[in-house]
């Protein structure tokens, strides 16, 4: 499948491998939620994550935190289909393709993110497309991770890839990862090497440190038209000063009349 061009960001070498720190929240990526489940006989769906941290939303935001970046979640159906409950792509019509040309936004998305929760992808935790929105997440593989306790950096590696990484020019490999003899501790590492957290205070900036975006990956996905702004708080507060104002003056309005 064939995207954009990726734009390259010009810096040292220096300065595209230093792992950020969390920072102040001036972007925002809303994900919606189609969960698939198998329509014969009882009703049975797929996982949504832990219990009280649905989507695994809490490392979700912690490890994109790093660039800025607070992603929300809007579930917006459920998907009753026996076929897509178990996703292989090497059969023809049982791919995520075929699932996200059924639902959602019927494809790649220059502005959306369609996630798909299914219950397995044959061979795989988790696919994205490469540098547009839409991702499906294998739940029982997911949560069945690391003795139960579930991988939970998933949907944020999986969220770097629709964002556009890890796009050649910051040295990425064919199947946008971060190569193996670079740092397993990278979000973008393959999952057949990251170093993976089982706790928050796994996750960079803290503990072990893992899941890191670098500067130059941070300033790679800031350009993505998935991203939405988030006003700063001076912009906040003239925009609340303003509607109190018109408040104001439609009271005093019809006081008069």
């Amino acid at each position: 499948m064939k995207y954009g061009a990726f734009k390259v960001v010009a810096a040292s070498l220096a300065l595209l491998s230093a792992p950020a720190l969390a920072a102040p929240i001036t972007k925002t990526l809303s994900v919606d939620v189609y969960q698939v489940c198998n329509d014969a006989g009882l009703t049975v769906c797929a996982a949504t994550g832990p219990v009280g941290n649905a989507y695994f939303t809490d490392s979700t935001n912690k490890i994109w935190a790093q660039a800025g970046i607070g992603v929300s979640f809007n579930f917006v159906s459920k998907v009753f289909n026996s076929g897509f409950y178990d996703i292989n792509d090497g059969v023809a019509g049982d791919g995520f393709a075929d699932l996200a040309a059924a639902y959602g936004t019927h494809g790649p998305s220059a502005t959306n993110v369609d996630m798909f929760l299914v219950n397995t992808v044959a061979g795989a935790f988790g696919e994205g497309w490469f540098g547009a929105g839409g991702l499906v997440m294998a739940m029982q593989t997911i949560m069945n991770f690391n003795g139960g306790l579930g991988r939970i950096d998933t949907l944020a590696h999986e969220i770097g890839h629709n964002l556009g990484l890890e796009p050649a020019s910051l040295g990425g490999d064919a199947g946008g990862h971060v190569p193996s003899n670079a740092t397993n501790d990278s979000l973008m590492a393959s999952g057949a090497w990251r170093n993976v957290p089982t706790t928050l205070a796994d996750i960079n900036p803290d503990g072990l440190g893992y899941d890191k975006l670098s500067l130059g990956e941070i300033a790679f996905v800031l350009d993505s038209t998935l991203l939405r702004d988030i006003p700063e708080p001076g912009t906040m507060a003239l925009l609340a000063i303003a509607l109190l104002s018109i408040a104001g003056s439609r009271r005093r309005a019809k006081a008069r009349s």
